[in-house]
């Protein structure tokens, strides 16, 4: 099977009615499953998007409340899923006329039915990435074949969909990545059209305010279009740099500079990486017994039921994500509030520097222990996969792709996948990877598990054809 410059490009007709089929059936397939007629009450994160949304579309300013930004403890959360739920109510007077009344209680059972629009939302995001991922394959040059599976498997991913019945970032963050794929994909294959790298620095930045995670593959791609352009030396690899870097300076920086001016912190979200950290050092402290089990426990149903069944309550009891003594719990409060006020004692610290220093002493704490947090990088990269359907086609696809793309130089295809193994190989080593967390890789799991299909199709029916 080729693997090359599509010769095709993706606004052509011939690719525009494909990618719209597959996002038809990936938004019916989708409402099937997120089914907005009963939406579940929002918590926690939900909560906080909730509350900055409505307060956008209320009084104009991104706030958690109507008293205003200078009345927050800090940025608060990334502010692209907020504007498309204020954007939201502009459209859905259920929305707009209950939202007061509604975000954050959970005692009235008339208020979860108000956010039926926005999983209508998640689904029509749903649709858009399965589109997109279909562009891509076709940008790519994988042909007619592997396009199709490769939307269709966007399609069908029916556990994907399960995580859309929520109000949260990860639905808008996914179809981000796809268009980021298809950005990259475009940008490489044509190096020379400063415009497509633009569109790449553009989306990429949208994605950043989307989860600012995704700040640290904006580090690595400035890094590696830097050492580009120290080897070609050429007006191109320059003005992909400059595109790239503008639109992230423009964008990121612009958000950034505004924290800045509110806060007296140019970050992109509230300084949440202690506790982040913290719940991922955790699991540094996992048990041999805890560990076997976290293989089975974290797999999708029925992982967790064949785990209590095949192992004691003390192998598994930590992993449950409600335990009040679990691993969550543990990581987020009872570790971090620890660690913060051993700084606090230590260093004569007040309590915001304290936390501020907290990153820095778990970063130690993961040298120090260096072989039980690369041990347990596993169970968690294990974990943060089953948010896929067709995950035993998906991940060792992208794995045999990338690795196939790099031995043959095909910088379109390293380029297009990046953001999907910088997700599935980061994340575990900075946070618990929730099956959510790994939305953004599915989109470049799907192409790859389209083009793996496709290849194996293809010599199938070339040795049915000799016969």
């Amino acid at each position: 099977m080729v693997v090359a410059r599509s010769v095709t490009e993706p606004g052509s007709a011939a690719a525009r009615w494909p990618a719209l089929a597959v996002a038809i059936v990936a938004f019916v397939a989708s409402l099937l499953v997120i089914d907005p007629a009963h939406p579940p009450n929002p918590v926690n994160d939900a909560v906080q998007y909730l509350g900055y949304g409505r307060t956008l579309f209320a009084t104009g300013r991104y706030a958690l409340t109507d008293a205003g930004p200078r009345a927050d403890a800090g940025p608060g959360r990334e502010p692209l899923y907020p504007v498309l739920i204020a954007a939201a109510m502009h459209l859905d007077p259920v929305l707009r006329d209950n939202a007061a009344r509604c975000i954050g209680n959970q005692s009235d059972p008339t208020c979860p039915p108000i956010y039926a629009g926005l999983l209508w939302l998640n689904a029509l995001l749903a649709a858009v990435t399965a589109a997109l991922v279909w562009l891509a394959a076709h940008r790519l040059g994988a042909g007619r074949r592997a396009s199709w599976i490769a939307g269709l498997y966007l399609a069908f991913d029916f556990i994907l969909f399960k995580e859309g019945r929520l109000p949260l970032s990860d639905f808008p963050a996914m179809a981000l990545a796809a268009a980021l794929v298809l950005a990259l994909a475009g940008a490489a294959a044509e190096r020379r059209a400063a415009w497509r790298w633009l569109a790449v620095g553009v989306v990429l930045a949208l994605l950043i305010l989307t989860k600012a995670v995704f700040e640290l593959y904006g580090f690595a791609l400035i890094g590696v279009l830097t050492l580009v352009f120290l080897r070609l030396r050429d007006r191109a690899a320059l003005a992909a740099l400059a595109a790239v870097t503008m639109a992230l300076v423009v964008i990121v920086g612009g958000w950034a500079a505004r924290n800045w001016a509110v806060f007296g912190r140019p970050s992109v979200t509230d300084s949440r990486g202690g506790q982040v950290l913290s719940t991922r050092e955790i699991f540094d402290h996992m048990t041999a017994g805890e560990y076997a089990a976290s293989f089975v426990y974290w797999a999708r149903d029925p992982g967790e039921r064949l785990a209590r069944r095949l192992f004691s309550e003390r192998d598994w009891h930590r992993l449950d994500r409600d335990a009040p003594d679990g691993f969550l719990a543990a990581g987020m409060t009872t570790r971090y509030d620890e660690r913060v006020a051993r700084l606090m004692d230590e260093r004569h610290l007040d309590h915001a520097a304290a936390e501020a220093a907290v990153p820095g002493m778990i970063v130690g704490e993961f040298v120090r222990a260096l072989p039980m947090y690369v041990a347990t990088e596993i169970p968690l990269t294990w974990r943060g996969l089953w948010g896929d359907q067709f995950v035993f086609l998906g991940f060792p696809a992208l794995l045999w792709l990338a690795v196939r793309s790099a031995r043959r130089r095909d910088w379109c295809w390293v380029a297009a996948l990046s953001p999907a193994l910088f997700s599935l190989f980061l994340l575990p080593a900075l946070s618990l990877n929730l099956y959510r967390f790994q939305l953004p890789a599915i989109p470049a799991m799907a192409l790859a598990g389209g083009v793996a299909l496709a290849a194996i199709a293809d010599r199938l029916l070339a040795a049915a054809r000799r016969r």
